[in-house]
């Protein structure tokens, strides 16, 4: 982290310094992921999931039901994923924001946006969670999403 710290003179300012510190934190979690797997070389964030990682969801969070199914779904979406959601929906970022991070498209940034969507929406039925906690999770995914990044804001849980 210190390297890309003492980088920041090559920061050209195209995009916020907000978006350039997401980038470095994006850069840094797949360093660190590398590190965590045995097959250290064979690390893709396409593929990979947090859970895949041996990390566990945070304990801290989704005392309500809908927000634990959506947690446990969302640790278990390949990484590059989870990243697109947590960054749109609990950081507010924009598509162009998010193509700046993740150095893709506008257009690919929204394609993935949707495909995050609908695996999260069967990653849900994956973890098995009560009929009627699984449909207003997904009948309100939107809510649901932000009433997660609201704990984080206020700091309750």
């Amino acid at each position: 982290m210190l390297n890309r710290v003492k980088s920041r003179d090559r920061f050209r300012g195209d995009a916020s310094f907000r978006t350039y510190l997401f980038t470095i934190a994006r850069n840094e979690l797949y360093a660190a992921f590398r590190k965590c797997r045995r097959d250290r070389a064979i690390f893709d964030p396409a593929i990979h999931s947090v859970l895949d990682m041996g990390t566990s969801p945070s304990s801290a969070i989704g005392k309500k039901d809908e927000q634990r199914l959506m947690l446990q779904a969302m640790y278990r979406l390949p990484v590059e994923l989870q990243i697109v959601l947590e960054l749109f929906y609990w950081e507010d970022m924009s598509s162009d924001e998010l193509g700046t991070i993740l150095d893709i498209p506008v257009g690919t940034v929204k394609s993935r946006l949707r495909r995050a969507k609908a695996s999260l929406r069967g990653k849900m039925e994956d973890v098995g969670s009560r009929k009627e906690v699984l449909a207003r999770t997904q009948d309100d995914f939107d809510g649901w999403a932000a009433s997660i990044r609201d704990c984080f804001v206020s700091g309750t849980t």
